[in-house]
């Protein structure tokens, strides 16, 4: 299969990276989609191994394309019923188009629903498909005149990990917190910490990647369910991410919050993610958080990774910019620390008080963020890379 694993933009270098890490060997990289071939158990791999990936989604073809015939006739010659039962509901759920005649979204969403359910209806023999099954999800790209069609095989959203069960106001997404802590090329033999952990999403991340468990292991995919995909593939490629976890590793990851009913969260998902005796959570302001507060730490330089509140979503703009004005002692709290924090604005880092040493946009549904990242830095004593 030729299978692209979709993500928020920006990210598709720390994506690739993942696939090769996981074994694979990326093809094509485009805006918010990297791309590679496999067969049905790298593909169980990939759905259960990918941190920073949103979905899934197996590509059936890539056509050129005038007018509406020949969308219409693209789309009728694909493969579908090798992803779909006789009763599922296949549904187009997204669309983008660009550069192309074919500019009318709802119209193509007509013909190529059309085009789908007069396949599926001859290939079993239905003059009307039930639709009592799964929903099957198909997404077209349409970009200069060529259209790429594939089929989500990840089912729910890939931050979807099973282990937040509730979440404290405005949660950090799954993969955007594993994001935040690969981008900062966190490693297990420094200290991580989140002062403002709110539900415990990026400890919790960080300490899934620290075990190397792999995040998808407690939850089932739409894959698993499709026609032909063979049980032995998913059956194997979760022996094989059990095997691999190590329950013996010893790292330093706290968070801390002041507000109790957010820690009480955050300790509920670490123990639904499995890793409650790994993330150290505590009450605490982070306007005095002190490294001495954080056990083992001492004199070590650390990374500081957090979500602070920002006006799209946690009060207003105003508020968050106060906020981030109190962050900016942080830095003289946290000497030598690497930091990282996400917001919707630009301007984070004149309220913080220092330009960061790099950045990242990343367009993570209808927002448009920036991952600010420190790095460590020397202090006075020795380099606090050792």
């Amino acid at each position: 299969m030729t299978l692209t694993a979709l993500c928020a933009a920006g990210l598709e270098p720390i994506v690739a990276r993942e696939l090769e890490h996981l074994g694979f060997k990326p093809s094509e990289r485009e805006h918010g989609r990297v791309t590679f071939e496999s067969d049905a158990a790298g593909a169980a791999k990939a759905l259960i191994g990918l941190r920073t990936a949103e979905r899934l989604m197996a590509r059936l073809g890539r056509f050129a394309l005038r007018d509406f015939d020949d969308l219409y006739e693209g789309i009728r010659t694909l493969p579908w019923e090798d992803f779909a039962n006789r009763d599922d509901a296949v549904t187009i759920a997204r669309i983008r188009v660009r550069d192309s005649g074919l500019s009318a979204r709802t119209s193509v969403q007509s013909v190529a629903h059309k085009a789908v359910y007069d396949r599926l209806s001859a290939r079993y023999r239905l003059a009307r498909l039930p639709e009592t099954g799964e929903v099957r999800e198909i997404r077209l790209y349409i970009e200069n005149d060529e259209c790429t069609a594939g089929i989500d095989l990840s089912g729910d959203n890939l931050s979807r990990r099973g282990y937040r069960k509730r979440t404290a106001e405005a949660p950090l997404r799954e993969t955007l917190a594993a994001a935040m802590v690969l981008l900062a090329a966190w490693r297990r033999k420094y200290p991580l910490y989140d002062p403002l952990c709110g539900s415990g999403t990026i400890p919790i991340e960080a300490a899934l990647y620290a075990m190397d468990k792999a995040p998808g292991l407690d939850r089932t995919f739409g894959l698993e369910t499709m026609p032909g995909c063979p049980r032995e593939a998913f059956r194997s490629a979760r022996e094989s991410a059990r095997a691999a976890v190590r329950k013996d590793v010893r790292v330093r990851i706290f968070g801390s919050d002041n507000d109790p009913r957010a820690l009480e969260l955050a300790g509920a998902n670490a123990v639904q993610a499995g890793v409650d005796g790994v993330v150290d959570f505590s009450k605490r302001d982070m306007e005095t958080a002190l490294p001495a507060e954080l056990e083992g730490v001492g004199d070590d330089a650390g990374f500081l990774i957090a979500n602070p509140p920002w006006g799209g979503r946690l009060g207003t703009p105003g508020e968050a910019h106060e906020t981030w004005k109190l962050m900016g002692s942080l830095r003289g709290r946290f000497p030598g620390w690497a930091m990282g924090f996400i917001a919707d604005d630009e301007s984070f880092p004149e309220h913080f008080g220092a330009m960061p040493d790099r950045s990242w946009a990343i367009s993570s549904g209808m927002d448009t963020l920036r991952y600010f990242l420190w790095r460590q830095k020397e202090r006075e004593g020795g380099p606090a890379e050792r």
